[in-house]
């Protein structure tokens, strides 16, 4: 019994220097949750005496919903007696703070029924500070990881077999679910474009030989389209160089693929432009240094490979200023643009060998920011040749010009005095004819039948009609010599006195005349007398097979122009003859039917011209015809 009694209490002081040594808190309790003892360390976790945690133990856990999961755990311990799996307790320091323990407890059994419950428990705040830093991490990096535009995949080898992990972000990328990719190795695979297969299936052999890989391809969607993906892989080796694991990334590059041929395309168009425009180009940077230019610029200035494969500047200028007439001019100009990037530049290179080139250079731009200049060269020496024979032409041409004037005006005096001359001419035997043809009617009248007295009077007549003729030639010959008096032109004034002279108002036939309000005009008030009577008698003539005879005069303001008309409801005229209205002896219809000689309306055409006007008419075959002339508004002029 000694030796039991020594071994137990040698055993007690085993278990007591564990406990007290130990950095666990011991405890015990009753089945009604009533606390026997504390282990000293309870002063170290919460700063409590062991005494004093006794008393106050149940208001040492704070109100968490994780607490009161562990006081069922401790109940199913105490109910079944069998041991219960470790959790986690909140639980709340002298001093305020909030501390984790981790408890393991075990009941004490006896007779089959538990008597009580023992346990340790465990600081382990810092440890559930390191883990909840380490859980927060990992969410950064995941929502880091998905917010990236690629998906991440990985090949782990353990024991020959392959474990594939792929990322959430390839169900936003290909539009299926991860677990597809996970559960069928075969399903990326199967999927590649076929005429990127090959490549595709390539990808392990070149990662094993090199170790990493990039490649690109293309990859049916769950929609159906084919796109572009961008596949970047490294392999990691063990320590015995056996192949670990493969990670990669899967990143979608259609659009870039789509800009890439757009580009291709632009660049392919631009260099096909430059190639095939007359001009030579040159793009040059900021410093001057030559970045590109087109075959048309090395053939204008006959630059040689041996120069320009380079792409040394200073050559370059070397050579081409060698063959201009005025090198340094060149180059001062060419320090000019540079000294002042934001200008364009235009000047004028005349070589040696008498050829002529226009240069033009502007700055090249990206956004605002100035990158270099561009420019263009243009061989203009067959332009400028011609340009001076030209100039050679034209100055004969005026000499010419003024010698046929000279010529011209000699016709025309020589004309106008032929002119007067068969005119003053004719009226005598005219006069002879009509007056001894008068003087066989009154004097013999008594012996000519009725026929003779007739072809008497057609005589007659046709001889008056003859002086009309002639009166209208002197009168179109005079016009060319009158000189124009300009003078202020009142010209509703004007009509309205055309009205008394012309007889217009008194005439028997019932004439309905409107007269709009005219605008006043400058000009010759005699000649503009002699175009409103003359269109007006026209008018008059036109309408007298009308039984209602209605004739119209009016005129505004057009372009800086007075425009005037007289329009008539007469017998008009077909419009594809009103070129031949104001030529001489020009008759849209017969003589017995309308009377004159066919130059009043040239008479009017010449006085309007003389005036720097223009007249025009419009008209239907028996719906009559307008006449239409304008004058230029200006102001007062001296005789000319």
């Amino acid at each position: 019994r000694k030796q039991a009694e020594e071994a137990l209490r040698e055993s007690e002081e085993k278990i007591r220097n564990i406990v007290e040594n130990s950095t666990n808190l011991f405890y015990s309790h009753t089945t009604d949750h009533v606390l026997t003892y504390l282990s000293p360390q309870v002063k170290d976790i919460l700063g409590y005496e062991p005494g004093e945690a006794l008393v106050k133990w149940m208001e040492l856990t704070s109100d968490n919903p994780i607490n009161k999961k562990a006081f069922e755990i401790t109940q199913r311990a105490i109910e079944t007696g069998i041991r219960q799996p470790t959790y986690h307790l909140e639980m709340i320091t002298k001093d305020s703070r909030k501390v984790w323990v981790e408890i393991n407890e075990a009941p004490l059994v006896r007779d089959g029924k538990t008597i009580a419950i023992v346990g340790a428990a465990q600081d382990i705040t810092d440890r559930k500070k390191a883990e909840e830093s380490l859980r927060e991490k990992e969410e950064r990096e995941n929502l880091i990881l998905r917010s990236l535009p690629m998906a991440f995949y990985s090949v782990r080898f353990l024991n020959n077999v392959k474990q594939l992990w792929v990322s959430e972000q390839i169900d936003r990328i290909s539009g299926f679910s991860s677990n597809i990719f996970v559960e069928d190795q075969s399903f990326w695979s199967s999927r590649v474009h076929s005429g990127d297969r090959e490549m595709e299936l390539q990808k392990t052999q070149t990662l094993y030989g090199k170790g990493s890989i990039a490649i690109e391809y293309r990859w049916q969607c769950a929609d159906g389209i084919y796109r572009w993906f961008y596949d970047q892989a490294v392999l990691i080796r063990d320590e015995e160089g056996n192949p670990k694991e493969i990670i990669g990334t899967w990143r979608d590059i259609s659009e870039r693929k789509r800009a890439e041929k757009e580009l291709k395309q632009t660049l392919s168009l631009v260099r096909a432009t430059l190639e095939s425009t007359a001009d030579g180009i040159l793009v040059v940077d900021k410093e001057g240094r030559i970045e590109s230019f087109n075959q048309r610029f090395l053939d204008m200035w006959r630059i040689p490979d041996s120069i320009i494969e380079y792409r040394d500047s200073d050559k370059v200028i070397n050579f081409v200023t060698n063959q201009l007439r005025n090198p340094e001019e060149f180059l001062f100009k060419l320090q000019q643009v540079y000294a002042q990037p934001n200008e364009e530049n235009y000047d004028i290179l005349e070589f040696k060998d008498m050829r002529v080139f226009e240069r033009y250079s502007k700055p090249q731009k990206i956004g605002e920011a100035i990158v270099g200049r561009v420019w263009s060269f243009r061989d203009i020496t067959e332009r400028k040749q011609a340009e001076e024979e030209i100039y050679k032409l034209n100055e004969e041409l005026e000499q010419r010009v003024l010698q046929r004037t000279a010529e011209l005006e000699a016709s025309n005096r020589e004309l106008e005095s032929f002119s007067y001359s068969v005119s003053h001419d004719l009226r005598a035997p005219l006069r002879a004819i009509d007056g001894f043809s008068r003087i066989l009617l009154e004097d013999y009248g008594d012996k000519y039948d009725a026929e003779g007295k007739r072809l008497i009077n057609i005589i007659r007549s046709n001889t008056q009609k003859m002086g009309e003729l002639i009166d209208d030639l002197l009168a179109l010959s005079r016009l060319g010599r009158k000189e124009i008096t300009v003078s202020n032109v009142d010209m509703d004034k004007l009509v309205r006195g055309l009205f008394n002279e012309l007889g217009l108002d008194t005439d028997k036939r019932e004439v309905e005349f409107k007269i709009k309000p005219l605008p006043d005009s400058c000009g010759d008030m005699g000649m503009i007398r002699q175009v409103f009577a003359n269109l007006l008698l026209n008018a008059v003539k036109f309408t007298k097979t009308r039984e209602t005879p209605v004739i119209e005069i009016g005129g505004y303001n057009e372009d800086s122009k007075n425009i005037y008309y007289v329009k008539d409801n007469g017998v008009g005229f077909d419009m594809r003859y009103k070129d031949k209205l104001f030529g001489v002896f020009q008759r849209l219809h017969s003589g017995e039917e309308f009377e004159g000689t066919g130059i009043g309306l040239a008479i009017v055409q010449r006085i309007i011209n003389r005036h720097e006007g223009q007249i025009w008419a419009e008209g239907k075959i028996n719906e009559g015809a307008t006449f239409y002339f304008a004058l230029p508004f200006k102001e007062k002029e001296v005789a000319r």
